[in-house]
C-alpha cells in the first residue's frame, strides 16, 4: 500500500462525503 494510494483513497471518501452533503442540500432546497 503507497502513500499515494491512501491519500487518493482518503481525497475519494472526502470528496464523495462533501458531494453526497451538496446533493442532501440541494434535494432538501427543492
Amino acid at each position: 500500500m503507497t502513500p499515494m494510494k491512501v491519500v487518493w483513497i482518503n481525497a475519494t471518501r472526502l470528496c464523495g462525503s462533501k458531494f453526497s452533503t451538496l446533493t442532501r442540500f440541494i434535494v432538501s432546497f427543492h
